[in-house]
């Protein structure tokens, strides 16, 4: 069993010409996926990842999720995932965004979207602005909104906020919300990749 399961998740993965190959001499690409290979070869319910792409570029990571969806969907098996890179969290079913070891907001990548409505303001405000002006222009405005590190976050934007702020050297976008707006919004941080805050898909 395990050596036909070898062979199967080899050549699922890309690696099959490599199995006699020393993992020290694998680029990162194939050496996550020899990782992930060795980890499902037992045929888990339950797979746990803790920043499996971290260092991989775009295709290889990329390459990485599509193989491993592809296994996840024949396997029927949970994949649970800790992540920084909130684009990954985007493909779970269930996100829980964490920081300091306390839950933000729990629920579906659309789920969280929508509870910042169909679109955003997403303001950069330089260091020296005068935030009380932008702050009396939001309220004013009636729109929801977070600020934390020079950037404000406002729920339910009219696109005709746009042109409206009060702060000349602003950089001011309205957009559909994504997830780093809901964890900025709800969490008061941007995501960055430091202890005690991220995500789980």
């Amino acid at each position: 069993d395990i050596r036909s399961r070898t062979a199967e998740l080899a050549g699922e993965l890309g690696i099959a010409d490599r199995l006699s190959d020393q993992i020290r001499h694998l680029s990162g690409g194939l050496s996550r996926r020899a990782d992930l290979a060795r980890a499902l070869i037992a045929y888990p319910r339950v797979l746990l990842l803790d920043e499996p792409t971290t260092g991989l570029d775009i295709d290889a990571r990329r390459s990485f999720w599509n193989t491993l969806g592809r296994i996840r969907n024949r396997l029927k098996m949970t994949v649970i995932l800790a992540t920084h890179l909130i684009d990954e969290a985007g493909h779970a079913d269930r996100v829980v965004m964490m920081r300091d070891g306390r839950t933000v907001r729990d629920g579906s990548p659309d789920d969280l979207r929508a509870l910042l409505g169909s679109r955003v303001l997403r303001l950069h405000v330089p260091r020296d602005a005068d935030l009380s002006t932008v702050r009396a222009w939001l309220d004013h405005s009636g729109i929801r909104y977070a600020e934390t590190e020079g950037l404000i976050i406002g729920a339910d934007a009219d696109p005709a906020l746009a042109a409206a702020c009060p702060i000349e050297d602003a950089a001011v976008t309205i957009a559909p919300p994504t997830l780093e707006d809901v964890y900025t919004y709800f969490a008061g941080s941007a995501v960055e990749p430091t202890a005690g805050r991220g995500v789980l898909a």
